[in-house]
């Protein structure tokens, strides 16, 4: 009788931590799950519930505590799950995917559970930039046949990082049409629609929607999602609505607002995400920049120009093989090696120019080095990437420095 008593007094410290923890009362579902505990040290069922509450509240070292017992006492892929996720959400992400992948040699059943232990080791993947496997998880989720946003949202966005924008978009519209009130989808979407710097991959009007969707499912509260809008309705040159969503977004909360959309948008300009690691900025037009000179692949250029000081303006193009006083010569030509530009000046002093780039299929440029050019020296500036048209500008004359 004592036994069943004690069995009985148990299941029903379970259901109400159970209960407690459905409601959110985490600290009354721990104290639940620790009166099982005391009363039984082998109940792996508390240690697993009482992780998840501990969770919940971010107290990730008693968390991984009670599923690293769970697991002892009966080893199951939803506690390898349940910690892997815990150890995702403190940042560490080797032992997250140690653990997915231990959940999922336990084959998990059914299809979902499967499903969600790919989706936990894929973002573990994915936050350690091995995009790869990330990858591969992701489509071995999508081929289980679920019907969640989740796995195409996340493909979507390494699709993106390779600058495969089509199949990117394709994705985050899947994404959509499982999940229409998914308001990450709609924002996701509509950013790429919006600053892609690919222009055949833009679209104002459906991004406008798209933006205008995902702040009306998050009651116009997350600043991430308005200023996507605002960069939406730079695109279809709106600038004012721009930028009165802009400085809305700012408003909301100005620690995720980029803040030098603003003074682009007040400047008639949209905005461009390059999408390259470091910190080069997108120039999405030449308005901007004087004195500038422009050099397609497969083009020859001599330029004169007249000096003022260290500085060089007023470019007149010439014949490109005739040798001239105060002048530049280039060569921009495709090798085995890559894209090479070629630089010979006739000035007493060493040459130096920025440089902006724009690739093959771009409307928007990045600006990339290009060394100080020595007097009388033929200089060789080389890329590997495809890169169709060079801007110089800003060119001034400097001193040699000596070693």
């Amino acid at each position: 009788m004592c036994s069943a008593h004690a069995a009985s007094e148990t299941d029903q410290l379970i259901e109400d931590g159970l209960e407690a923890y459905k409601a959110g009362d985490y600290d009354v579902a721990i104290g639940k799950y620790t009166e099982v505990i005391q009363k039984n040290p082998k109940n792996d069922i508390a240690y697993n519930d009482r992780g998840l509450a501990y969770k919940e509240k971010k107290d990730f070292k008693h968390a991984i505590a009670d599923f690293t017992e769970a697991a002892r006492l009966k080893p199951n892929w939803s506690i390898y799950y349940n910690r892997g996720i815990a150890y995702h959400e403190n940042g560490n992400e080797d032992s997250a995917i140690a653990d997915f992948t231990k959940a999922l040699k336990l084959n998990p059943t059914p299809t979902a559970a499967r499903a969600d232990c790919l989706i936990g080791r894929a973002h573990a993947y994915f936050n350690k930039e091995k995009a790869a496997p990330a990858m591969a998880d992701l489509n071995a989720t999508i081929k289980l046949g679920g019907r969640e946003a989740e796995p195409y949202v996340l493909r979507g966005i390494l699709h993106k990082v390779n600058h495969d924008y089509e199949r990117s978009l394709a994705d985050y519209e899947t994404a959509v049409s499982l999940e229409p009130l998914d308001a990450r989808s709609y924002n996701l979407e509509a950013y790429l629609l919006s600053v892609c710097p690919v222009p055949k991959y833009r679209d104002a009007k459906k991004a406008i929607a798209y933006a205008t969707k995902s702040c009306h499912l998050t009651n116009w509260k997350d600043a991430s999602y308005v200023e996507t809008l605002a960069a939406a309705y730079a695109e279809a040159g709106r600038f004012d609505e721009a930028i009165k969503f802009q400085t809305k977004a700012t408003e909301i909360d100005a620690s995720v607002v980029d803040s030098k959309r603003l003074a682009l948008y007040q400047q008639k300009q949209p905005y461009r995400e390059l999408n390259r690691k470091g910190t080069e900025q997108a120039v999405a037009n030449l308005a901007n920049i004087n004195e500038k000179l422009v050099i397609e692949i497969g083009q020859q250029m001599n330029a004169q120009f007249e000096v003022k000081g260290d500085q060089l303006v007023d470019p007149k193009i010439g014949l490109a093989g005739k040798e001239t006083p105060n002048s530049l010569w280039l060569d921009f030509r495709k090798d085995k090696q890559g894209h090479v530009l070629f630089l010979w000046h006739s000035f007493t002093r060493n040459l130096q120019a920025r440089c902006l780039a724009r690739l093959k299929g771009y409307d928007t440029y990045f600006e990339t080095d290009i060394l100080p050019v020595p007097k009388k020296v033929i200089n060789r500036e080389l890329w590997n990437e495809p890169i169709e048209e060079l801007v110089l500008f800003d060119f001034k004359l400097i001193e040699a420095k000596h070693r």
